[in-house]
């Protein structure tokens, strides 16, 4: 009978007793075992070993067996238990997943058999027995004479040929018994016989290469002196492992011959005597590590980069071995001191410590090391060391805070000294650079303002006047580093000198002696809560400051290049500053990990904290080499070509330091966010740097260099006759307009207008006068204003634009120079379609009007091309002679189409297409001239003569349509396209058929001629109809037009639209065109059938319409003819009239439902301006442009045709996106066989993605209208477990299922909006918002300042005053779920959900959820005594917190173990006379300092010996009890969190009644547990309400702030990052809602993997929202001037409590795997 086993069971060897040696000869696996195993498991079945083994003296298990041939190994020692013990069975069974009767067990021992079979699993005893090693050592072993048989496998061969034996050829050979190792390491055996086998394998190899060529007959068997070349076909995946282990090979031959070139030409000093040996290092696929910004060709590699220090000079190599020694010796030592001086009242004062440092430094000459050798060449002032050199050295200081001071190597002195050795004159150098060099002095820099977005240094306002011999000053400066240093002697200040220059050439730069009158500092600025003292940041006024001229730098003007030129070393050295950091926190991240344990393991062992070990370790090695190429870069060509670099690493450094950092932090749990490490400041230091020397916004404007430049660039012509015609009609002297615009020449009122020199009010006055003066009569200037920047005046002239679409069409760039002004609005007057344009300039925003030869200089300069390469068109003279006094071609334009033909001389080809939108024949679309001519002149008889035109439309994605000239006779024929097609699809017949009915029936359209069906005339079927001539409009914002002509249009095509679908079916004869009824029903399976029939890859979207379109199908349907591809390119529009002349492109056509048409009419309104196939309207301002939005031209529609608008219009349009969708997928895969019509069709692919969004998003808003709409004759019932079931098909529960026997079905709706609450709860939401806006947000400057203040540690009487009247409206205790308090004897009665609610408005302030009592730790506190509490225990302590009077602290967490694990708790509460006395160090204790603390809620051990999670119990413990020593409070980031904070608590022999206890001993883990749901739904849900209103701040912060000549609001990088802000949100929001609603109606056991869920997502997602919203506030962001701050540490803290991230994303994880496989 065969056994049922699916497992064997085998001992670990034989047993073995007595005193040995651990050999191998002693426990070895036998051969037949292995071969037993190894045959086992080919039939799939599984293999254990249970093995009694201890530990070697290395820490290793003594198991000799190859563990990869077992499923489980079950080691005694690692167990504590040995055979013949029953546990140890049990434990490998449930391990294997077996039942004993399917197990069979294998051991030598009678005891260790009898066990096993007492459990009922199979045994066999195994007698030890060895199995002798047989070698074949003979080299005629198998009795075979080798000729005989030669000559026998010859026979057969030839035999074989013959194809007489098995087909083919073959060789036989005799058998041979004997052993294969598989296995490099041969299992089960000794080393000698390892060693033995390998010898023998090496001498057999020898015997094979020592083989007699020509005596063996095998001189023919290969090429002599050649290196065969073998092709093997590649395995999967393994030729390029192998390919890669090949290619690691001549890597290390290159870094030896690296080393080895360094030993011998070791690389100089000097930046530019490297030797430079061009094969070094590089292949012919390898990339250049300088990055050309030169069109010219890319700069060569000078030299290797040297990415280790060992690769340095002897020289520097010493120098970095000096330093790292030193930081050993005494800088890291004395962190701990200066640390708590930093904290001290003395920490304005410079430590002592510090300068004894400096002064040891400097003895050993680790002094001024930052001057690059290119600044000092003769290394007057510094070491004389490279960028990338001094690079190695700058990452070492890093790794400690106050390094770079000590080796006076600290910004921004070293920015300001390098400055001065730059640009500074000898008597500068002799004031101010020698005490800098000899740390006798400290300096700071003065640039950004408060009032301006100083990351684009232009906006400085700050204004420096020339007065009597000296330069006065006067400005506003902040976040000023180091001016709060007392030894602080030297502010290099950065203000306007002349703010009528140039934009870059207003601002100047002046040495300002502190001590000169009129500096004033306000207040030293906090980042989050850190002073950074001694130098601090500053917050200064500038008041009349005067200093002498010779105090300016270079000169007046020079500001900003010099900026530039300071910046380029310093961003070097920030970033290497944060790689040291980085490391540091890495290093102390992995102690940390080693040395806690987590639920059973070190950290280290905990897969998430080594996914973040090992992704800080990439992230930090990319980063070193990219701020090390950029250094390199720097040495060998300068800081100019190493501009891209520079930007790049100042965008990766900070955020991989903060990165890191982070990640470090949250293996520290809170203690990383304490000054117990230097991680928080590490953090701090590494944020601040996102915004230090620019924000990223701005650098990530910067353009990628080596963009290979067109040639030519063009200007636009503009209108000024309607001036005249403005004239005659107000009855002014002809020309009176012109002489006022001319009066004054570059100093009066137009140009200094167009210069933004005067505002519009100035301007209409100056020149109102001056036109008054001019005509002797009152002339209307807001009449002339509104001419003037109206469409009329200045339009884009047509014949321009076709050029323009030519020119650039060509590779060409063209640009536009305007003398134009600002509006009221503050927006600039430029009505053209900027999109034209590769540059425009604007003399308003630059200062500089035409003809000032400044304003072709810079727009050359933006177009990167040279005057002669350039053609300047302008219709008045001085300027075009002052162009081509430049070398500029120029063209005056009196007449546009002149102009234009002047311009095809010049450049050499057509501007104008004598057929518009046609282009030559594709080569993939070429069709058989003869063969059509033929037909042709039959088809329109034998008169025709002349040759065939042809040419082909460029627009089009489906049949291909061509233009066709014979004779006089203009033809367009369109055809189906080549190959394989689609089922139905490309009828051109249907076409045919359709526009000849409808012509008939007044609908306008081409007039057809001919159908041709012989596929032999142009290789498919084909129709033709007569060339219409008219304007088809592309882009659907129809530039160039008004906005009157624009709505003409629209409502010229609405009105067509309504036309074809009021065509009367039967007196056109078209009845049987298309089925009736059912239309979107057939339509959606069609599309559903063409998508599967062309699909490449899945689509998630795409798959969702699929399943979700059949299931909402519109009720009603109208049939009409439908155009089925309606939009504005398809309509052929008179040139001079808003007229249809044709609608083109009937494919699509038939019978059905003609919303279907108006919703695909309307899907240009929601696609981007620059969306691939078609431009689209969704960015565009349409009431601006004039164009009818999509529901007005819906509801235009309905007007017209006289029918009542649908409730259905998200289902037609999420249609429509989804047939597109399907459609664009048809195109792309004919794309990739050459059958598509348009040369964009390859781009088709991702389109179809984002269309399939779009799609879904319709389908969602069409499902929210659905649920708005429901009745509602059944309300939701306040009651949890009462509410109505909503579910349709085809939706997921919003219930997470955790148990494998049941899924909890959605009771009630999940309540997504507060519109939808209850109204008695929708009331009290109502309530609650107005008291926030009427009392909390007015009182939060004021809540702040006392936070900040002396008392801070004193609860804030303005507070109290708050509570008070947030009782007094009923707006109190509003956090006790229904569950809990279910008779509302507590609280308010609200559900979760119904709380989650009202909780977000409370986390808009810090401050509220506090004046409301539903502020954390007490709203836990309180539910765990209604949940839990005695009588007694609610009656002392929860009336006086549920009133407010009182407040408590909850403590668990502990210093010295990782209380994540809650069963780490060491804490000891030993019972002892009637009372429990606590001995215990607890800390983060929230709340514990505040004067109203009365009540601790202590957990700790009762008894260390129960089950893990039955040690731990919960005491309730009054303040006032002796033995309770409050050590210190704690800071998050420098913060304190008064009057509460965050304590560090000692309990000492602390004793409390044993009626304290709350439910019994041992219960303290089941209390936490039911503690902390509702509270982390509560702590969640205030982060959605920070979040809110960190992205309101953002937005109204980004709308009112300019950088580089446009709002932050309007810069792509700050619109991205409101985008993702608003969409995190949302996701979070729904999360925390749906486990709100999960406990609410099945508990919170049930909803134990979603609440894990949210607390993984809400704080990280916060953080990232707010982090976000300082970045965009700038360094204010960081300040307490903005909640940002307060609202990021609270986040950041979040991440910790209630569990930190890493717990809930392990639960999830095993929650997913049990639930869910």
């Amino acid at each position: 009978m065969r056994m049922p086993a699916r497992s064997l069971i085998g001992c670990g060897g034989s047993h073995v007793t007595g005193v040995f040696s651990l050999s191998e000869r002693v426990a070895k696996q036998f051969p037949v075992m292995t071969e037993a195993i190894s045959q086992i498991r080919a039939k799939g079945l599984q293999t254990a070993v249970l093995s009694n083994n201890f530990y070697l003296p290395n820490g290793k298990s003594f198991l000799l067996l190859d563990w990869k041939q077992f499923d489980v190994v079950v080691e005694s020692f690692l167990e504590g238990v040995c055979k013949p013990d029953p546990r140890m069975y049990k434990l490998c069974l449930e391990w294997l997943g077996r039942q004993p009767s399917e197990s069979i067990f294998l051991d030598d021992l009678g005891p260790n058999v009898k066990a096993a079979a007492g459990l009922g699993i199979h045994t066999i005893k195994e007698l030890a027995r060895r199995t002798k090693l047989d070698t074949c050592e003979s080299e005629n072993c198998c009795g075979v004479n080798p000729v005989a048989f030669a000559t026998l496998q010859r026979d057969i061969l030839d035999r074989s040929r013959g194809g007489g034996i098995v087909g083919n050829a073959f060789y036989l050979m005799e058998y041979c018994p004997g052993l294969i190792n598989k296995d490099p390491s041969p299992p089960g055996l000794e080393p000698s016989q390892r060693q033995a086998i390998y010898t023998a394998m090496k001498r057999v190899l020898c015997k094979i290469h020592s083989v007699d060529l020509k005596a063996a007959g095998l001189e023919d068997y290969g090429k002599h002196g050649q290196a065969s070349s073998v092709t093997v076909k590649q395995t999967g995946k393994l030729t390029e492992f192998m390919c890669n282990l090949a290619w690691d090979f001549p890597v290390k031959k290159r870094f030896q011959i690296f080393k080895e070139m360094l030993a011998t030409k070791p690389l100089m000093g000097s930046h530019h005597s490297w030797s430079r040996p061009q094969s070094l290092l590089r292949t012919p696929s390898m990339r250049s590590y300088v990055t050309s910004t030169d069109s010219s060709p890319a700069l060569a590699s000078k030299g290797a980069l040297i990415f280790s220090p060992e690769g340095l000079s002897p020289r520097v190599r010493e120098l970095y071995q000096q330093l790292k020694e030193f930081m050993e010796r005494h800088v890291y030592p004395a962190e701990p001191e200066l640390q708590r001086h930093q904290a001290s009242a003395e920490r304005w004062t410079p430590s002592p410590l510090v300068e004894d440092l400096k002064e040891k430094a400097k003895a050993e000459g680790l002094w001024n090391l930052f001057l690059p050798l290119e600044t000092d060449p003769e290394k007057k002032y510094g070491t004389g060391l490279t960028n990338v050199e001094y690079a190695h050295l700058c990452e070492v200081m890093g790794t400690s805070l106050y390094a770079p001071e000590i080796f006076n190597c600290s910004a921004p002195d070293t920015g300001n000294m390098e400055l001065l050795v730059r640009y500074g004159t000898e008597e500068q150098k002799a004031r101010w650079l020698v005490p800098l060099l000899e740390g006798k002095a400290r300096s700071c820099f003065a640039m950004t303002e408060p009032q301006v977005a100083s990351s684009d240094a232009t906006n400085i306002e700050s204004s420096i006047r020339e007065e009597d011999g000296f330069y006065v000053i006067n400005g506003h400066k902040w976040w000023i580093t180091g001016i709060l240093d007392p030894r602080c002697q030297l502010c290099v200040f950065m203000g306007k000198t002349d703010p009528h220059a140039p934009r870059h050439q207003q601002q100047s730069m002046f040495l300002v002696p502190m001590d000169t009158p009129g500096i004033k500092i306000i207040r030293p600025l906090k980042v989050y809560g850190l002073e950074d003292a001694p130098g601090g940041h500053g917050e200064v006024l500038f008041e009349q400051v005067r200093v002498p001229k010779e105090n300016i730098i270079l000169g007046p003007g020079r500001g900003f290049e010099i900026l530039l030129g300071r910046l380029g070393s310093g961003r070097i050295h920030h970033c290497m500053r944060l790689i040291g950091c980085s490391e540091r926190a890495l290093a102390l991240m992995k102690a940390r990990a080693k040395s806690r344990v987590a639920f059973g393991k070190p950290l280290i062992e905990q897969g998430t904290v080594l996914a973040d070990i090992a992704l800080s370790r990439v992230e930090i090695e990319q980063a070193r080499l990219l701020v090390l190429k950029a250094a390199h870069v720097m040495d060998v060509a300068g800081n100019k070509a190493a501009a891209l670099d520079i930007a790049m690493i100042k965008m990766v450094a900070p955020s991989m330091a903060s990165r890191v950092i982070d990640r470090a932090i949250q293996v520290f749990g809170a203690a990383g966010l304490s000054s117990d490490h230097p991680l928080a400041q590490f953090f701090v230091g590494a944020r601040v740097l996102h915004l230090a020397d620019q924000v990223h916004q701005s650098i990530s404007l910067s353009p990628e260099a080596g963009t290979v430049p067109p040639h030519n660039s063009t200007e636009l012509a503009f209108s000024v006759f309607p001036l005249f015609e403005w004239e005659v009609q107000n009855h002014i002297p002809s020309g009176t307009i012109v002489k006022a615009l001319i009066s004054g020449g570059e100093n009066g009122p137009w140009m200094k207008f167009m210069r933004a020199e005067i505002t519009t009010e100035d301007f209409l006055q100056e020149f109102g006068r001056l036109c008054s003066e001019i005509s002797k009569t009152s002339v209307p200037m807001d009449s002339f204003f509104s001419l003037l920047t109206s469409e009329r005046v200045a339009k884009q002239l047509p014949v321009m634009t076709e050029a323009i679409s030519q020119i650039r069409a060509k590779g060409l760039q063209t640009a536009v120079l305007s003398n134009n002004f600002y509006l009221p609005n503050g927006k600039s007057f430029l009505p053209l379609d900027r999109k034209q344009f590769d540059v425009v300039v604007e003399s308003c925003l630059e200062g500089v009007c035409k003809p000032d030869p400044r304003i072709y200089k810079l727009c050359l300069e933006r177009l990167g091309r040279q005057p002669s390469e350039s053609i300047l068109l302008d219709d008045l003279g001085p300027n075009l002679k002052a162009a081509a006094s430049l070398g500029i071609h120029t063209i005056k334009v009196d007449d546009p189409e002149t102009a234009v033909k002047e311009l095809e001389t010049l450049l050499g080809f057509p501007l104008r297409m004598a057929v518009p939108n046609t282009r030559p024949v594709r080569k993939t679309m070429e069709i058989p001239k003869d063969a059509l001519e033929k037909y042709l002149r039959d088809l329109l008889g034998t008169q025709t003569t002349g040759p065939l035109e042809l040419l082909q439309f460029d627009h089009g994605q489906s049949n291909p349509t061509y233009y066709v000239k014979l004779a006089n006779h203009q033809l367009v024929l369109r055809k189906k396209p080549p190959g394989t097609l689609l089922p139905s699809a490309h009828a051109v017949e249907r076409e045919f058929r359709i526009m000849k009915a409808l012509a008939n029936a007044g609908v306008p359209v081409p007039k057809v001629l001919d159908l041709c069906e012989d596929s032999s005339v142009v290789g498919t079927p084909f129709y033709l109809m007569e060339y219409c001539p008219g304007l088809i409009y592309k882009d659907p914002s129809l530039p160039g037009l008004e906005p009157s002509q624009r709505r003409a249009i629209y409502t010229a095509m609405n009105r067509v639209l309504c036309k074809i679908h009021s065509v009367d079916l039967k007196a056109a004869g078209l009845e049987d065109y298309g089925k009736h009824g059912d239309y979107l029903a057939r339509q959606v399976q069609t599309w559903i059938k063409q998508y599967r029939a062309s699909e490449t890859s899945t689509i998630p979207a795409m798959e969702r319409l699929i399943e979700w379109l059949p299931l909402h199908l519109p009720r009603q349907q109208r049939t009409t003819v439908v155009h089925g591809d309606f939009r504005l390119d398809n309509l052929l529009f008179h040139p001079e009239t808003a007229e249809v002349l044709a609608v083109l492109d009937w494919e699509l056509s038939t019978l059905g439902d003609p919303l279907a048409d108006v919703a695909y009419n309307c899907l240009a309104h929601y696609l981007p301006s620059g969306f691939p196939i078609q431009p689209g309207l969704s960015d565009c301002d349409l009431t601006e442009l004039g164009i009818p939005t999509a529901e007005e031209y819906f509801r235009m529609y309905c007007l017209h045709m006289g029918i009542p608008p649908t409730k259905n219009w998200n289902f037609y349009m999420a249609f429509s996106f989804f047939r597109i969708a399907a459609i664009l997928q048809g195109v792309y895969k004919r794309s990739l066989t050459g059958q598509a019509s348009s040369a964009t069709a390859k781009q088709t692919g991702k389109l179809t993605e984002f269309m399939s969004n779009l799609a879904w998003d319709f389908a969602i808003k069409e499902g929210f209208q659905v649920f708005k709409e429901m009745p509602a004759t059944k309300p939701l019932m306040r009651s949890h477990h009462t509410w109505s079931l909503l579910r349709t098909p085809g939706t997921r529960s919003y219930v997470t299922s955790t148990d494998s026997s049941l899924v909890h079905t959605s009771k009630g709706a999940l309540i997504f909006s507060p519109e939808d609450l209850p109204p008695q709860v929708r009331e009290l939401y109502q309530r609650l918002k107005e008291f926030m806006e009427r009392h909390v947000y007015p009182a939060e400057p004021e809540l702040q300042r006392h936070q900040a203040s002396a008392e801070r540690w004193t609860p804030s009487p303005l507070v109290e005053d708050l509570k008070e009247k947030a009782k007094a409206e009923g707006l109190w205790n509003l956090f006790l779920p229904l569950e809990t308090d279910p008779e509302k004897k507590y609280g308010a009665g609200l559900t979760n959900m119904e709380y989650a609610h009202l909780c977000e408005v409370m986390g808009t302030s810090l401050y509220a959820p506090e004046i409301f009592n539903c502020s954390a730790p007490d709203t836990g506190n309180m539910e765990l005594l209604v949940r839990y509490g005695t009588e007694e225990q609610k009656a002392r302590w929860l009336v006086p917190l549920l009133e407010g009077k009182a407040r408590s602290c909850f403590a668990m967490t502990e210093p010295q173990v990782a209380s994540s694990d809650a069963t780490n708790i060491e804490s000891s509460i030993q019972e002892e006379d009637g009372f429990y006395v606590i001995n215990g160090h607890k800390w983060w204790i929230t709340g514990i300092l505040d004067p109203r603390c009365q009540l601790c809620v202590f957990m700790g051990k009762t008894d260390p010996h129960a089950p893990r999670h039955q040690q731990q119990s919960i005491l309730l413990v009054p303040m006032d009890t002796p033995g309770i020593k409050i050590i210190r409070p704690l800071t998050v980031y420098g913060l304190e969190d008064a009057p509460g904070g965050h304590g560090e608590v000692l309990f000492e022999q602390v004793r409390v009644p044993k009626e304290n206890i709350i439910l019994g001993p041992g219960r303290g883990f089941e209390i936490a547990q039911g503690r902390l749901g509702p509270g982390r739904i509560h702590h969640c849900m205030r982060l959605i309400g920070c979040s809110e209103r960190a992205l309101a701040l953002m937005k109204a912060r980004a709308k009112s702030r300019v950088a580089f000549g446009k709002p932050l609001v309007e810069q792509g990088t700050v619109l991205a990052d409101i985008a993702l802000s608003r969409v995190e949100i949302e996701q979070a929001r729904l999360l925390v809602l749906k486990a709100a609603h999960v406990m609410d109606v099945a508990g919170n056991k049930a909803a134990a993997l979603d609440i894990a869920m949210i607390k993984m997502v809400a704080p990280s997602m916060a953080s990232r929202v707010i982090d976000r919203a300082i970045q965009a506030f700038g360094a204010a962001g960081l300040s307490s001037d903005h909640p940002l701050a307060q609202f990021f540490t609270g986040a950041r803290a979040l991440r910790f409590a209630d569990g930190p991230d890493e717990v809930h994303r392990a639960a999830v994880a095993k929650m997913e795997l049990k639930h869910r496989s």
